[in-house]
């Protein structure tokens, strides 16, 4: 993975500065607040779901 990629969040798309690093996947620090205060019930859960489905996508190969 190269370094510019290592920014890019696996949930918006876009590029950030403050965020997690979920094994090899990075997380924006908007879209971490915003999945941890969806209630399962929200339109966007499922959305949010299949987003982090790419953490195991990014570990294998």
């Amino acid at each position: 993975m190269r370094e510019e990629d290592s920014k890019i969040c696996i949930v918006c798309g876009q590029g950030d500065r403050e965020g997690i690093r979920i094994m090899r996947s990075f997380i924006c620090h908007s879209c971490e607040s915003e999945m941890v205060n969806t209630p399962v019930e929200d339109q966007r859960y499922p959305y949010f779901v299949q987003q982090l489905k790419q953490l195991w996508v990014h570990t294998e190969g």
